[in-house]
């Protein structure tokens, strides 16, 4: 006897085969990324849908790829912090946050968009910032606190010891010297430290920035080289250059396993 299957059966058997593979896709995806990520891809999702530029796009997918992209899908916390030569940058010279945002950028993204300057503008220390001054003064201060306290030096000093007593009185000279400049400092840094800290340990707050950071980068991009340029040379941009073709294609492949997660957690 022929076994004669129609067209109609081939297509749901087809449908089935592809539903089964897409759980097993996604069942993999899922066990490779902690509860924790997950969730910071549904946070950046959902923050992308509410970014739109002015000719409708939005950035529901772009952003956590993004986001997975620059921080390993939200592990990494500072990026971009060693100079050409090894040595460890500022955090105002850093990129910041899962999203490896840099101070100066987020300043210039919350005064752009007056929704976040409403919302954000006590961040932003509008005049020449002393921040760097601060965390220099404040590292010297750790570093002779440290021989303050040493408990070799100090019971050396105790015995006698001559090189101990010097070393202590010049450590507590240097430390009384630091935090004069330090306490001057800090007040004037306040704005900076809040808006470091936030973009560091505040998701939320840095999905948002980084999502009107590539919504400016997308706007400028739809002007500069048209509507059909306009995506990759956004995307491409947040990481370097208007031609940074290499870095779309990463988010793209990023994009993939965002597109598995959220249809996942709609099943």
């Amino acid at each position: 006897m022929i076994n004669v299957i129609s067209a109609t059966d081939r297509g749901k058997n087809n449908m089935m085969r592809l539903f089964v593979i897409f759980l097993i896709l996604a069942s993999t995806h899922l066990m490779a990324l902690s509860n924790i990520q997950k969730e910071k891809i549904k946070i950046a999702y959902e923050v992308g849908k509410t970014i739109k530029a002015k000719d409708g796009m939005t950035f529901e997918n772009t952003l956590p790829s993004i986001m997975g992209q620059e921080s390993s899908w939200g592990t990494d916390n500072i990026g971009d912090k060693y100079t050409d030569t090894g040595r460890l940058k500022s955090l105002y010279d850093s990129s910041l946050g899962n999203f490896q945002i840099k101070l100066s950028t987020a300043k210039l993204t919350i005064l752009k968009y007056p929704e976040l300057k409403r919302k954000y503008g006590y961040l932003v220390n509008k005049g020449k910032s002393t921040y760097k001054e601060y965390e220099r003064h404040l590292k010297k201060l750790k570093y002779y606190q440290k021989i303050i306290e040493s408990k070799s030096w100090n019971s050396r000093a105790d015995k006698g010891n001559k090189k101990a007593i010097r070393t202590l009185k010049w450590a507590k000279k240097e430390f009384l010297f630091h935090y004069s400049f330090w306490t001057k400092y800090k007040k004037q840094a306040r704005r900076d430290t809040m808006l470091i800290n936030k973009l560091m340990y505040d998701f939320e707050f840095g999905a948002t920035i980084g999502g009107h950071y590539l919504l400016s980068m997308y706007e400028q991009a739809s002007r500069k080289f048209g509507k059909s340029e306009a995506y990759w040379k956004a995307v491409g941009r947040y990481n370097g250059g208007w031609s940074n073709r290499s870095y779309h294609q990463k988010i793209m492949k990023r994009m993939k396993t965002v597109k598995i997660i959220i249809k996942s957690s709609r099943i």
